[in-house]
């Protein structure tokens, strides 16, 4: 039997009404919570096969800033394949009323996360600390997993015949985040990150971009200017006092990568990227979460004529996206 610790960290004075945990798409199979589930302080009830309702026996509990609610579900059966699945988190919240027990208008707060099964959890959110860097600079590669795995990090670029790889034994800060500092990078270097435990194994892939890294060539003729990469062109630069922010670009004059980060001050700031391609069904939206004082990045690769949009959130929170075009233009932000 396996258990699932919920935190709640409040930035300010809350009362929690009740919590909902669900498992989309699990259809008529429990997958994760079984009849046994149990925690201390809380009453549960299973209001369908992928969804719990969560209590407080006392019918509220009190947040302050500075200290974490931990709720303990135990008695869950995960599954025995290795899986990725969301957890969507939802929240009644409400401020107390200064001088009274009364509280205020109830807050419903939804936030999703992906759960990890069977092992996968192994290595979560393999990410540089930054994924686009200048000559010469080292890079922290971050992401979460346990402290006793055997891990190996392979490198390569776009000219290596085989990978560099070295067995390393990674930072850990005892909340199973672990962090290892790459030498300084000299070209755009991709990142295999495997880790074993026991039977299983898992890997992820990240790569860094270096934006006036070398280059190394075949083969080529020309008679006159060859550009393998455009020049990288700041295409995001916004700041969010408080609230949200929406921009989105007219189609991608052509194909090319989208470096984008997110920096939190004041507390933890999202980033929501949507790409639809010309063809086919919008992608997956990506979420880059940072906590106050820290920063998050990722890469993504967008094809000629697809449509970008990005939201920010959070307070004093600033968004960065880098266009980098494998041929001609840059994105264009689309007028309201």
């Amino acid at each position: 039997m396996g258990e699932l610790k919920v935190v709640i960290s409040p930035d300010r004075d809350l009362l929690c009404h009740g919590l909902t945990l669900h498992l989309p798409g699990s259809g008529d199979d429990p997958s994760l919570f079984s009849d046994g589930v149990a925690t201390s302080g809380w009453t549960i009830e299973r209001s369908g096969p992928a969804t719990l309702r969560l209590t407080p026996a006392a019918g509220r509990v009190r947040l302050t800033p500075g200290t974490r609610q931990e709720i303990i579900v135990t008695g869950l059966t995960p599954s025995a394949t290795p899986r990725q699945q969301p957890l969507v988190t939802t929240a009644e919240l409400s401020t107390p009323v200064p001088t009274t027990d009364e509280s205020a208008e109830l807050e419903v707060v939804t936030v999703t996360h992906q759960l990890f099964s069977g092992g996968a959890d192994l290595i979560v959110n393999f990410q540089p600390s930054c994924g686009n860097v200048h000559r010469c600079e080292k890079v922290s590669l971050r992401w979460g997993g346990p402290d006793d795995a055997a891990y190996t990090l392979e490198s390569g670029t776009a000219t290596s015949d085989t990978p560099a790889a070295q067995n390393i034994t990674p930072d850990f800060d005892g909340h199973g985040n672990c962090s290892w500092t790459t030498q300084p990078l000299t070209a755009t270097t991709a990142f295999r990150l495997t880790a074993r435990k026991g039977g299983d194994f898992r890997a992820a892939l990240t790569v860094v971009v270096v934006v006036d890294g070398d280059i190394t060539a075949g083969n080529l003729s020309a008679n006159g200017t060859v550009k393998l990469l455009q020049p990288p062109i700041e295409c995001l630069n916004k700041s969010v006092e408080a609230g949200k922010c929406h921009v989105s670009y007219q189609k991608a004059p052509t194909d090319g990568i989208l470096t984008f980060t997110i920096n939190a001050e004041a507390q933890t700031a999202e980033m929501r990227i949507k790409t639809t391609p010309a063809k086919g069904d919008a992608n997956p939206t990506v979420i880059l979460k940072a906590a106050p004082g820290t920063r998050t990045s990722t890469v993504l690769p967008i094809s000629k004529d697809a449509v970008v949009a990005v939201t920010l959130s959070g307070a004093r929170a600033t968004g960065y996206a880098t266009w980098f075009a494998f041929g001609n233009g840059r994105l264009v932000l689309q007028q309201d």
